[in-house]
């Protein structure tokens, strides 16, 4: 059983279905916020596919499945853009006004890590279980995993703080829900990328797959009129 790339299969299952429905709530409202969030899930929908898809195409075929992996950094560089736009749109503020330097740092952190990627090219490892341990540079992994980390409680809070201003109960709880994803999503990323063994591989991805479905209940639910 291929465990980690069934896990990403089923994330980007999810997060594809979440972005369809945030584009109709887009098509909608016309609101610039849920337009990047659409994007920033269907970035999340193909990073998880460039990390599944690859090992159930060509199971035994360890170099096309990193090289999946180094393009699925690339949609997670993407999202991490993205995101910052939900913020940037939906509200002015420290975001808006400091938007270039983040991005700039987004932007700089994902080139160097890129570039590393391909230079230092190194085969994943599968377990006999089917967990994939990416097996790259180490510096690399915890950069990337931490500014995911780090990115990721900026969105939390941010969303704390969006919560407050909102009045009705289902917009309260669908702020709580995104900024709950900020916290599993980011500490998912440092677990997964910088995973030693199958159990922090296996709790990395099902936070993962808890926030999709959270989030995707959130956008099921309907709104109180």
């Amino acid at each position: 059983m291929l465990i980690t790339p069934i896990f990403y299969i089923t994330g980007a299952l999810l997060s594809g279905a979440i972005a369809i429905g945030t584009y109709f709530s887009y098509k909608k409202s016309k609101n610039q916020g849920l337009k990047y969030l659409f994007l920033s899930f269907v970035f999340l929908s193909l990073h998880s596919f460039s990390l599944s898809l690859p090992t159930f195409i060509f199971p035994g075929n360890h170099q096309i499945i990193g090289y999946g992996f180094i393009i699925g950094m690339v949609f997670l560089f993407l999202l991490l853009l993205s995101s910052l736009q939900v913020e940037t749109s939906l509200k002015r503020g420290f975001m808006e006004r400091h938007s270039f330097i983040i991005s700039t740092i987004i932007i700089g952190v994902g080139i160097t890590s890129i570039t590393i990627l391909l230079y230092d090219f190194r085969l994943p490892i599968i377990s006999s279980r089917g967990a994939i341990f990416w097996n790259i540079n180490t510096i690399i992994a915890w950069l990337i995993g931490t500014t995911c980390l780090i990115y990721g409680l900026i969105w939390s809070d941010f969303f704390q703080q969006e919560k407050r201003v909102v009045s009705s109960d289902d917009s309260k709880l669908k702020m709580s829900i995104l900024s709950i994803d900020g916290i599993m999503l980011g500490v998912s990323a440092l677990l997964v990328f910088t995973s030693a063994n199958e159990l922090e591989t296996i709790i990395g991805h099902s936070l993962f797959i808890v926030a999709c479905v959270l989030t995707l209940i959130s956008i099921i639910l309907p709104s109180k009129k």
